[in-house]
């Protein structure tokens, strides 16, 4: 039983600490990776200031996890989630509020389609809208314009987020 209640403990504490990560992207994500990098940098520095208060809190999550698998503290899961927590959950709860915080009005901007590929992950670049920008690229599948051809005009309504980190509302 020892084996199992490990193994699904482990589970439930990767799940929390990436729980934040996985809805950054899915649901709140920017179109530049500078933001996420940018929090990841504040969360391992949040991580390193609070050190001492993450430190007592690993002994805690790690002696809970030995009383409910009868395994030594020492070799009881749980310690190391609680450090990978505090970046994972400063990148998510960023990404949130630059996104749900975000009072800006939407602007909408002329692209086109650049290139379609095809495969194992089908993908769509369009024409950066942005000054100075090149190219974005992003998974088809959920993609509004899935149907696209290359060289069609579309319309991006973008936001300018809270932190000035842009986010796309819709593509048509």
């Amino acid at each position: 039983m020892s084996g199992a209640a490990y193994s699904g403990l482990t589970y439930v504490l990767l799940v929390a600490a990436a729980a934040a990560l996985i809805a950054g992207g899915l649901l709140f994500d920017t179109i530049d990776w500078t933001p996420w990098l940018l929090l990841l940098a504040v969360g391992v520095a949040l991580a390193w200031l609070f050190r001492q208060v993450l430190g007592r809190m690993q002994a805690r999550v790690r002696d809970a996890a030995a009383a409910q698998t009868g395994l030594a503290p020492e070799h009881a899961p749980g310690g190391g989630f609680v450090w990978l927590a505090v970046p994972a959950w400063t990148i998510g709860l960023g990404l949130c509020l630059n996104r749900v915080a975000d009072g800006s009005p939407p602007e909408e901007h002329a692209s086109e389609v650049v290139q379609l590929t095809n495969g194992k992950t089908p993908r769509i670049t369009i024409r950066d809208f942005r000054p100075g920008g090149d190219t974005i690229s992003f998974r088809r599948s959920g993609s509004p314009i899935a149907g696209a051809r290359v060289g069609q005009a579309i319309t991006v309504v973008a936001h300018r987020g809270l932190f000035g980190w842009a986010w796309i509302a819709t593509i048509r």
